[in-house]
């Protein structure tokens, strides 16, 4: 059984289940569920790290990574703490002889050095990491992701996707996703301006270009407002679009012409498509565990969650991003 150790007990680790488990909503949830044995958890604030060991029933808990890491030797290290701490725990985390795999909470970072640098010791460790962008396990977008590539829409063309909140929080969710189909970004540039509900995260409207002519917009809503987040796929042969806040899928195939210009659409219903996973982090958590066991990792996650920081970074400071080298 693999033992996973959980740093960061707030929302996400736990506190979206507090009082309520019949959905998968945090990690240390999920992990049981995928059948882990959490041994540990720790917090900055030795308060909260006991707290948390209460409510979940987990026998150690401290303040202190070095020691929990030597005391309880992990298989699997669960980081759940803000992006701005991240990289010194998971630089630890990375040369602990017993650690065989990371989880990392999404946004991989805070900054583009810092998701670089994570990025750089992340290959020199050579151990699988998953950074928890919960749609990139999601059989949906799994299953979309398969049909672009296997040209099930022709030829991507557009891509529009729409989230709220702030970019690193939600909208780099749908840049890992576009970036799986697309390639990576070669150009973008803020639309209007940015939303400051939250003053660290901003949400960010962009148009962006990828390879082969893909051109999308990204458009950033209010916090306050519908929880929104969609994705739309346009390609030469069909449109694909992910409701995924309406837990629903479009599919449409383009008709053979009648005047050689205009091409009318029929809609696929039902999609062959799984609706959008809400508690997604469930196979989140099961991946984490099989990687923790020596199964085979996409070492392109990494990669991609380090584009989107980069990205993201760039639009918030200078408003424009021009890709200059390979990731």
């Amino acid at each position: 059984m693999t033992r996973a150790l959980i740093i960061g007990c707030g929302q996400i680790a736990g506190g979206f289940n507090e009082s309520d488990e019949t959905s998968t909503l945090s990690h240390v949830v999920a992990l049981r569920h995928a059948g882990a044995d959490v041994i540990g958890c720790m917090d900055h604030d030795p308060t909260r790290a006991r707290r948390f060991a209460e409510r979940w029933n987990i026998g150690e808990h401290g303040t202190v990574l070095a020691a929990m890491l030597e005391r309880l030797a992990p298989d699997l290290v669960v980081d759940c703490t803000p992006p701005s701490v991240r990289l010194s725990i998971v630089s630890a985390a990375l040369v602990a002889p017993s650690v065989r795999a990371l989880l990392i909470e999404k946004p991989l970072a805070s900054s583009a050095a810092e998701a670089v640098a994570m990025r750089s010791r992340v290959r020199s460790a050579n151990k699988p990491v998953i950074v928890a962008y919960q749609r990139a396990f999601d059989a949906c977008y799994v299953a979309a992701e398969t049909m672009v590539r296997q040209g099930g829409l022709g030829r991507l063309v557009r891509i529009t996707a729409i989230a709220y909140g702030g970019a690193l929080a939600n909208m780099s969710h749908l840049l890992e996703r576009t970036f799986a189909m697309a390639g990576w970004p070669r150009e973008a540039a803020l639309i209007g301006a940015p939303i400051l509900e939250d003053a660290n995260d901003p949400g960010l409207s962009f148009r962006a270009s990828f390879a082969d002519e893909v051109e999308g917009v990204f458009l950033a809503v209010p916090r306050a407002g519908p929880a929104v987040i969609e994705l739309e796929l346009i390609g030469s042969e069909g449109r694909l679009r992910i409701l995924d806040s309406e837990r629903r899928v479009e599919l449409s195939r383009a008709l053979p012409s009648r005047d050689g210009v205009a091409r009318l659409v029929e809609s696929v219903a039902p999609t062959p498509l799984p609706a959008p996973d809400w508690e997604a982090i469930r196979h989140v958590a099961k991946a984490a565990i099989a990687a923790s066991s020596g199964a085979m990792l996409d070492v392109a996650m990494i990669e991609r969650a380090t584009e989107a920081v980069i990205l993201i970074d760039s639009l918030r400071h200078t408003g424009v991003f021009a890709r200059k080298n390979a990731a």
